[in-house]
C-alpha cells in the first residue's frame, strides 16, 4: 500500500465513522470483507465473528446513535508495511445515544 493510498484510506474511514455516529452502517458494512473469517472487538461491548454477526453488531451499534457533528479521529500511531497497515488512536463526536441529550 502506498502512502498515498493508506492516507486516503484514513480519510475514508472518518466519513464512514460519521455515518455511524449519524444511525448510517452501510458505509461501515460495505468496506468490510464478506467473509466468516472477519471479527470485531467492538467498544460497546460486542465481539462478533463472521460476516452476518459482525454486520448485525454494526447495525446495532448505529442504531444507537444520532446527530453526530464534527468527527475526529486522532491518530496517534500510524504504520504500514506493505499490504498491512494499522492506526491506534482517539475518536472523538458530539453524539446523541439512544436518543438521550447530545453527550460531548
Amino acid at each position: 500500500m502506498t502512502d498515498d493510498a493508506f492516507i486516503q484510506a484514513l480519510q475514508q474511514e472518518t466519513a464512514r465513522q460519521a455515518a455511524m455516529l449519524n444511525g448510517d452502517p452501510g458505509p461501515m458494512i460495505s468496506y468490510w470483507a464478506d467473509s466468516d473469517d472477519i471479527t470485531v472487538f467492538g467498544g460497546w461491548g460486542r465481539t462478533e465473528k463472521g460476516h452476518k454477526p459482525v454486520t448485525d453488531a454494526m447495525r446495532w451499534v448505529a442504531s444507537r446513535f444520532t446527530g453526530a457533528d464534527a468527527v475526529n479521529l486522532e491518530h496517534l500511531v500510524i504504520a504500514s508495511n506493505g499490504d498491512l497497515a494499522y492506526t491506534a488512536g482517539f475518536e472523538r463526536s458530539h453524539v446523541s445515544v439512544d436518543g438521550g441529550p447530545q453527550l460531548r
